[in-house]
């Protein structure tokens, strides 16, 4: 139930908010086939288009936690106040910041408990010193990956 909430909440937010100011989620990536597909053959491998690398070093679950965060902050001091303005002007009253309350309520704790976010990395910049970092290609051309950070060689 969880896993459909947030990817639902994350859905809904980057399809309707994009160049709203909406916080945007972070963007999934594989090197290797997509955890959990049959087949194998579905892999998320865009960032090189983007002049990112896939850093499976930091995950979704590690970029899960400042995404929600921002995106109340997002609901709270833009959506809700725009949405109130808006609907003024209907006859019924509908209570949204307590709709708020409970979306992010339910929301809250997710990032942990979808085992997934775990697998799947996500676009990154190439890594400066001490970014995190899963191989040296995650890493400056200057730096190599020891210990989960880019660091100088030597």
């Amino acid at each position: 139930m969880n896993a459909r909430l947030i990817c639902a909440t994350l859905l809904i937010v980057s399809m309707g908010a994009i160049g709203c100011g909406a916080p945007q989620p972070p963007m999934a990536c594989t090197e290797e086939a997509f955890p959990g597909w049959e087949n194998g053959d579905f892999r998320l491998a865009y960032c090189e288009e983007l002049d990112m690398v896939c850093n499976e070093g930091v995950t979704l679950a590690d970029e899960c936690p400042a995404f929600l965060e921002e995106l109340e902050v997002y609901f709270r001091e833009f959506l809700i106040p725009e949405l109130t303005q808006r609907l003024e002007r209907f006859p019924w009253e509908i209570d949204l910041e307590a709709l708020a309350d409970h979306l992010f309520g339910r929301l809250s704790g997710g990032c942990t408990r979808v085992d997934i976010l775990e697998e799947v990395g996500t676009c990154q910049p190439v890594g400066n010193e001490e970014d995190a970092c899963l191989e040296d290609a995650d890493c400056r051309e200057d730096l190599v990956c020891l210990e989960g950070m880019c660091l100088l060689p030597g």
